[in-house]
């Protein structure tokens, strides 16, 4: 048996190589040639392989001019907004400092401050808000546009697409927000880039337009009516304040009527400037009191002359 195991360990083959069993080239230091790259090599593959490469090259010629040829042309209106501080903002900052005195008012009005005037972010919302877009998908009948090829002008109604999907409006205000309209804030200016994409370079202007409406209405709407809506404020804390005064006012008599205590009004008022005629008030009155004493005096000495008589 030991025979044959050691005839089967002789039997295996054994890799033989030029340094060495099973020790690799790099341990000797030496490194074998890299293979020369020659262009040659290279420009012989390309012109093997010409007719492919002109081929693929003229697909993709022809792909892209089709395209440019077939596809839609598409109009772009742009318009640039400088958004203007308004003075509403200031304004009712300080009415608000004139009014901080007043007991709940001026620190409900303070908070207010912050309504007036608008920041680029804002008028960016605004102009990209669903509110907004609906408006003016409602105006323009922007459905029938968006969905042309699904709508059907002898019912009125809209066939499903490939997906069995009928559009709806709220597809068509993603599709407005996402590829018709673009809007954006540049940071270092301060200023809206606004653009509208559409097949229609009229009505896309006519969209670019109204959306401006929109916003300036907006705009009218929450800053040229802020000094009414701060006067009726105002007013009605006041009204408010009145009415909590008044049942102080009627709680505290019930409390000296109930107490027997006497909230007898002041019978005295005398005017600031009648201050300045009280030293000669006074010297009259101190002559006054120096006659009636004397009249005193005599009086008593009449009295004692006739007890003795």
């Amino acid at each position: 048996m030991a025979a044959n195991n050691l005839q089967k360990d002789t039997a295996s083959p054994v890799e033989y190589t030029p340094y060495g069993v099973g020790i690799p080239p790099s341990q000797y230091g030496y490194l074998l040639p890299e293979p020369e790259l020659n262009i040659l090599d290279y420009w012989r593959v390309i012109w093997k392989r010409k007719w492919l490469i002109f081929l693929i090259t003229l697909l993709f010629g022809v792909s892209a001019y089709g395209i440019s040829i077939w596809s839609p042309k598409k109009y772009k209106t742009q318009a640039t907004l400088m958004p203007l501080t308004s003075s509403g903002s200031g304004g009712l900052s300080n009415l608000a400092s004139q009014v901080s005195s007043l007991p709940m008012v001026g620190s409900q009005l303070a908070s207010l401050g912050a309504l007036g005037g608008g920041k680029s972010k804002e008028l960016v919302n605004i102009l990209k808000s669903r509110t907004l877009t609906e408006k003016i998908i409602d105006k323009f009948d922007l459905m029938k546009v968006i969905y042309s090829k699904q709508y059907d002008p002898a019912t009125g109604s809209y066939s499903p697409n490939w997906l069995g999907v009928v559009p709806v409006k709220e597809d068509a205000i993603n599709v407005f927000q996402k590829k018709i309209s673009k809007i954006e804030e540049d940071k270092k200016t301060g200023l809206i880039k606004m653009e509208i994409q559409m097949k229609d370079p009229l009505l896309a202007a006519q969209v670019a337009n109204e959306m401006i409406a929109q916003l300036q209405s907006f705009i009218e709407n929450n800053s040229l009516t802020l000094s009414k809506r701060n006067r009726i404020f105002i007013e009605q804390q006041l009204v408010k304040n009145g009415a909590k005064l008044l049942e102080a006012g009627k709680e505290l008599n019930n409390f000296f009527a109930n107490n027997r205590i006497s909230s007898v009004s002041p019978q005295l008022d005398v005017d600031v400037g009648s201050f300045e005629k009280l030293p000669k008030l006074f010297e009259e009155f101190r002559s006054d009191i120096q006659g009636a004493q004397g009249d005193v005096g005599a009086a008593d000495k009449s009295r004692e002359g006739s007890a003795r008589v």
